[in-house]
């Protein structure tokens, strides 16, 4: 048979214009890989060493093929999950069983602002805001441990003091004895998307001229208010403030006095409300005071006055 028969990869014509001419001619020997169909029709990745030998009196090739298909299958689920790694959007960590960090990728450089330097070596907590107290991170590990994962969300110090926000999921590694090897973590940063969040949940319960809550986290609060009475035995006022001759100062002075105006009312009332209170603004010149915990009538309308 001519090799050809089998190699996969180059012709008849250059196998024997080109690659064995040349095989043959060196002394020293070559290594290099080709792919090899079986008579079956499967074809395999080889790996072929060849050295050029003198056989009475003849110039031959002696070669000897391996089958390298299941390393090269391994060599590049290596190198596709080493590109995720590096070019992943989201930062990873890796951690071993003592939960140190053994390497990050970029994106974690990107996000918190340490080096992968700075980061190796070091225990995950340096990068602690100080917003989660003990009971936070008692319970991670405890999910972690029962479950081999946890997942949630961290509010985490860059490395220039500011805060940040991310979605982490933590997962356990475990090798062959069942045993934790290695703790892999990768985390979005959602600090922008979180205060969009805020801001939209914000403008739908408050009042976007006083800060005031609006009707909506009024009528939530009313409803709570409501509830906790019927448990307590105690009472609850509602209390509704029109401003009379609001319409004169926007027309004498303008709506920017009208509305400085009215945030100054807004700042009195809520200086004058208990803590446990809620001053709101209805909509206009209208604002609501919700009082809550008396025992009588009397003592509500002392409140108010007062």
């Amino acid at each position: 048979m001519n090799v050809a028969d089998w190699d996969a990869q180059w012709s008849a014509g250059e196998l024997k214009n080109t690659i064995v001419p040349r095989l043959i001619s060196m002394d020293t020997g070559s290594t290099f890989e080709t792919r090899f169909r079986q008579q079956a029709g499967r074809v395999l990745d080889v790996e072929v060493s060849t050295v050029g030998i003198d056989l009475a009196g003849q110039r031959l090739l002696y070669a000897s093929a391996r089958d390298v298909t299941e390393r090269n299958r391994q060599l590049a689920a290596i190198k596709q999950a080493a590109s995720v790694f590096e070019n992943a959007h989201d930062g990873i960590i890796i951690c071993d069983a003592d939960k140190t960090i053994v390497d990050v990728n970029p994106a974690f450089s990107r996000v918190t602002g340490y080096s992968k330097a700075e980061a190796v070596g070091r225990k995950p907590h340096f990068l602690a805001s100080g917003r989660h107290d003990a009971a936070f991170y008692r319970a991670m590990r405890e999910h972690l441990q029962t479950h081999d994962y946890w997942e949630g969300e961290l509010w985490n110090r860059r490395k220039g003091g500011d805060l940040y926000v991310e979605r982490l999921c933590i997962a356990a590694i475990r090798g062959g004895n069942d045993v934790v090897t290695q703790y892999i973590g990768v985390f979005s940063d959602i600090t922008v998307v979180k205060m969009q969040h805020e801001k939209l949940e914000l403008l739908a319960h408050h009042d976007a001229l006083t800060g005031l809550p609006n009707r909506v986290l009024l009528s939530d609060r009313m409803e709570q208010a409501m509830a906790g009475a019927t448990r307590s035995g105690k009472l609850v006022a509602v209390c509704f403030l029109d401003l009379d001759g609001f319409k004169a100062i926007n027309d004498r002075y303008g709506h920017e006095a009208g509305d400085a105006f009215l945030v100054e009312v807004a700042r009195r009332l809520t200086a004058a409300a208990r803590g446990e209170d809620t001053v709101a603004r209805l909509g206009g010149d209208e604002f609501a005071l919700l009082m809550v915990g008396f025992d009588s009538i009397g003592q509500a309308q002392r409140a108010i006055v007062g």
